[in-house]
């Protein structure tokens, strides 16, 4: 009877369980029938649902707009990949439809192999992907105003999934701009060329800078020579950038230009990362070298700015783990010079940095106000609160990462990039030459210390899609926080809150934390170690030079001498089994973190159902 019994609740226990799969099969069959588009948006990010900066740009929209999707969906269908993202981007191109009131229309059109759709969508050159059987897949927007003005977006990729809702607003946003602002750029980085340098750019081995490419997306962008006279009268907004250092007359043209109530975004830099592989070039000219430091003394002096170009920020709290070495000999060093910020350390009640995640920064200086009457500076981005300053000379001559953490003591918070805003007094009452002007005014001026910020290698990767096309991936909201700040500046917030919903590397906190402790530990017991081989050499070294040249050693010193060269030998082994474990340690701890987060969950929905069953067959028995 027993066993009867067992068996009943067995079959029991199977039949609720394929009950309970058939009720959730149904449920999601009928939801996706009955409901249609209506879901909820549980991400972190919001990133399936439109954004407040994209219903301000719908709300802005005076004339019409159509946008016309080519999406390949019938050859797609044998590509579940592809299928599935065009029909996400399709969701999302009817969501825009729905909330912009009857001022956008959308074409979905299905360009078939040999169709007149097919030759249209090659016209406005959108990138085919080909397919089995010599077809192409096409996945692009083409948007235009009442004015027939264009905006193309060539092909939507996955690897951009995360972007798609910025990507299709900043069309619109485009379409609808009837002049972009002007912005002036002075700078002694590569921006325009690459760290090869016009030679090498015109021979087609150096790019330009990702960020001077997507400046030139959004705003009408013109370059400022390094011998400048004047600084044109329509620019809206000047950007310097680690600037060379200028004559009286120049400097006179950036006080005259900022009190003019025009906006400006000034980054020096203790040490730009780059200059040293400009300097190894041979291709470039000498007017190309990036010299290390940049200060605008002349100005941040009036304006109460505190900023020593011989000062560099270290941060115990957010220094990135490096790869340093070739490939299979690469060890683990915690650069406390290159920093990982993450939202704690931006200003939240910016709309500038509200949105952003994380930024990166690169042996950055800091900034300080002396509290100058009439001004005040806020700051936007900082430190830790485990901050120290060291000599700059120190990480422009790339010294071993033990010797700033030994250098440093992690007791103070800075101030990266601030915003000083009030009534400013101009730098030259006097004039310059037969110049004279404006004697004080406004002024809005965001002021950073890091001109890193702007090189591709901390900010983004370029990835090659599964269809050989390049894809820009940010891995931090460097870009976006200098965008932002020209929008806000300049007076078009509109797309602030999009662009950090993007970023597809996140921080897994508590490791970094982990891998942090770890690399601490190890290389305090390296430390010890290599004290003691100092010593043992040292006492090698002296046995060595006590013995006259061309004696032999006598037995005694001969056995010492020995014992001494196999103790540093040991030493030396102990020290490469000790980066060996500490490379060894951060993998595993790093696997475990990743298999921990990819199985927590899965894990308690089947303890839950465990559960539930061990109370059926508790509550049975009794």
């Amino acid at each position: 009877m027993s066993a009867n019994s067992a068996q009943t609740r067995r079959i029991n226990a199977f039949l609720q369980i394929a009950f309970a799969g058939i009720i959730f099969l149904g449920l999601n069959y009928l939801g996706n029938a009955w409901l249609g588009p209506i879901r909820a948006d549980l991400t972190n990010d919001g990133l399936f649902s439109i954004s407040p900066g994209t219903e301000t740009i719908l709300i802005s929209l005076e004339g019409p707009i159509t946008l016309k999707f080519y999406f390949s969906e019938t050859v797609a269908g044998a590509n579940p990949a592809i299928f599935r993202y065009g029909r996400r981007v399709q969701d999302l191109l009817e969501e825009f439809e729905a909330a912009s009131d009857g001022k956008i229309s959308l074409e979905v059109i299905d360009p078939l192999p040999f169709s007149t759709e097919k030759e249209e969508a090659e016209s406005f050159g959108l990138q085919g992907v080909p397919a089995e059987n010599g077809v192409t897949i096409f996945l692009g927007l083409v948007g235009f105003d009442d004015t027939n003005r264009l905006e193309v977006i060539s092909a939507f990729s996955e690897d951009r999934e995360r972007f798609l809702e910025f990507d299709v607003a900043k069309i619109i946003y485009l379409l609808v701009q009837d002049k972009k602002p002007k912005v002036a750029i002075l700078t002694n980085l590569p921006m325009r060329f690459g760290p090869g340098g016009a030679v090498a750019y015109m021979q087609g081995l150096g790019q330009p800078y990702l960020i001077y490419r997507q400046l030139s997306q959004f705003f009408d962008v013109v370059y400022l020579e390094n011998n400048f006279n004047v600084i044109p009268k329509d620019v809206d907004l000047l950007l310097l950038v680690h600037p060379p250092e200028m004559s009286a007359e120049q400097l006179f043209e950036v006080d005259q230009f900022i009190l003019g109530n025009k906006p400006a975004m000034i980054f020096v830099d203790p040490f730009a990362e780059v200059s040293p592989l400009v300097q190894q070039n041979a291709a470039v000219t000498f007017s190309e070298q990036v010299p290390p430091a940049s200060d605008l003394a002349a100005l941040f002096e009036n304006w109460g700015i505190e900023y020593n170009p011989d000062q560099a920020v270290v941060d115990f709290n957010r220094g990135q783990a490096v790869s340093v070495g070739a490939e299979q000999n690469a060890v683990m060093r915690n650069y406390i010079h290159w920093l990982g910020l993450r939202s704690s350390e931006f200003n939240a009640d910016n709309p500038i940095t509200a949105f952003l995640s994380t930024m990166n920064f690169a042996s950055s200086g800091a900034l300080g106000f002396d509290g100058r009457e009439g001004l005040s500076f806020n700051p936007l981005v900082q430190t830790s609160d485990g901050a120290d300053l060291v000599p700059a000379v120190l990480v422009r001559e790339d010294v071993d990462a033990n010797v700033l953490v030994q250098t440093a003591n992690p007791a103070g918070q800075y101030t990266l990039i601030g915003r000083l805003t009030g009534t400013a007094q101009t730098a030259f009452p006097e004039g310059v030459g037969n110049k004279s002007g404006l004697t004080q005014g406004p002024i809005n001026v965001i002021i950073g210390a890091d001109a890193d910020i702007f090189e591709d290698r901390f900010w983004a990767s370029i990835r090659r899609d599964n269809f050989g096309r390049d894809v820009l991936i940010p891995i931090a909201d460097n870009a976006a926080f200098i965008i932002n700040s020209i929008d806000y500046l300049s007076g078009s917030e509109s797309l602030i809150s999009l662009r950090p919903r993007g970023v597809s590397k996140r921080p897994l906190e508590k490791f970094q934390e982990l891998r942090r402790t770890a690399t601490e530990q190890e290389e305090a017991e390296k430390s010890v170690l290599r004290t003691r081989l100092r010593e043992v050499e040292a006492r090698l070294n002296e046995l060595e030079k006590n013995t006259p040249e061309g004696e032999a050693y006598n037995s005694a010193s001969e056995a010492e001498i020995q014992n001494f060269r196999n103790q540093a030998m040991g030493i030396q082994r102990n020290l490469n089994q000790v980066q060996r474990n500490l490379t060894a340690n951060i993998k595993t701890l790093e696997t475990k973190v990743i298999l921990m987060n990819m199985f927590i969950i899965p894990g308690l929905l089947l303890g839950l159902v465990l559960l539930r069953f061990g109370f059926g067959k508790r509550k049975r028995r009794q």
